[in-house]
């Protein structure tokens, strides 16, 4: 798979709040709340693939919105948004739609950070579309309890990668979840692991590589992860997607002809050429 083209100017956004910096407070003590908007752009792809015309790719959607008479993540609410939007500006049916997310899906309503459950975003998404394919995030959690991700990844149409695999559509999709840290902590892969996962992986050259964690990109002083750079340039050409941290723009080639598309707080729209 190969991109051809992302416009830069978006083609709409979304509302959203999420808490405010800690040193701007409530007189309570508590964060404020500060309304954003979550850019929309749209790009080309090339890949034959007779089920899917469009795939939607996004990352950190970490934020809330009011609706329905409750407060939900802000993906839940953004399925059906995208839906709608698929269908009347592109004509394009959600059943030939494909969504990839890059992680960090949660955000707790009152206060930065937090680590929590994401299963209605990937059911939201999954109901909206054909499939949704990700790789969890820092903040991310699959349940509650341990029997709820065993029992989440059995569900029809949502995959969820780490470390591993899989083919939907004519798209073979590999995945690494978290980012690299002490394995301690949740969502956190050892450095030499994550590294030595990711270059095997990189040498199968699949349609596309989902990671959580970016790389960066030093000619643009493109803030990311210098190591796992230095493995995408070193391995064959691939087009990789990620988050983590947020680029100026979403769209890089290195000089091995990799591309990286980093969705961080942002939704691309890619139409299939």
């Amino acid at each position: 798979m190969k991109i051809i083209h992302i416009d830069n100017n978006p083609i709409g956004s979304f509302a959203y709040k999420n808490a405010g910096p800690r040193y701007d407070l409530n007189e309570d003590g508590s964060n404020k709340l500060i309304e954003r908007y979550l850019p929309i752009q749209k790009g080309v792809f090339e890949k034959s693939a007779p089920n899917i015309d469009a795939l939607i790719i996004a990352s950190d959607l970490q934020g809330n919105v009011d609706g329905d008479g409750r407060t939900g993540l802000l993906g839940e609410h953004l399925a059906e948004y995208l839906r709608l939007l698929i269908e009347s500006e592109f004509k394009i049916s959600n059943q030939n739609t494909g969504v990839i997310l890059a992680g960090d899906l949660y955000a707790p309503i009152d206060r930065r950070g937090g680590y929590g459950d994401v299963r209605k975003v990937y059911t939201s998404f999954r109901d909206a579309f054909r499939w949704v394919v990700g790789v969890n995030g820092n903040h991310d959690k699959i349940g509650v309890y341990k029997v709820d991700e065993p029992r989440f990844r059995k569900e029809e149409n949502i995959t969820i990668l780490h470390k591993e695999s899989k083919v939907i559509d004519d798209f073979n999709i590999s995945g690494i979840s978290g980012i690299i840290g002490n394995h301690l902590k949740p969502n956190r892969v050892e450095e030499d692991e994550y590294l030595t996962t990711l270059r095997t992986m990189l040498y199968d050259q699949p349609d596309l590589m989902v990671l959580h964690e970016s790389p960066d990109f030093v000619a643009d002083n493109f803030d990311g992860n210098e190591k796992i750079r230095q493995v995408i340039e070193d391995s064959p050409k691939n087009l990789i997607i990620c988050g983590h941290r947020f680029w100026k723009e979403p769209w890089r080639e290195y000089h091995n002809g990799s591309q990286v598309l980093n969705v961080n707080e942002r939704v691309i729209v890619l139409i299939k050429q």
